[in-house]
């Protein structure tokens, strides 16, 4: 689980650098990890590499989402 955590806590200190609030770089990089983690998932599963490539492109555009979504 250590692991899991200080993955996820690269995705905040990426997203905090992004110009993101702590509050909000909190809630999408918990956000984007799961994305990551169930693209990995289908890809160890499938053994298609191509679900790496899917998991980059969905998480920008969840990025771009959020801070549409709240203005940021």
């Amino acid at each position: 689980m250590e692991g899991l955590k200080k993955f996820e806590q690269i995705f905040q200190e990426v997203l905090l650098y992004s110009g993101l609030s702590p509050d909000h770089a909190k809630i999408l990089s918990q956000r984007m990890f799961s994305i990551y983690q169930g693209y990995l998932l289908l890809g160890r599963i499938s053994d298609d590499t191509s679900y790496l490539k899917n998991a980059r492109k969905n998480m920008i555009e969840t990025y771009r989402e959020y801070r549409t979504f709240h203005g940021i």
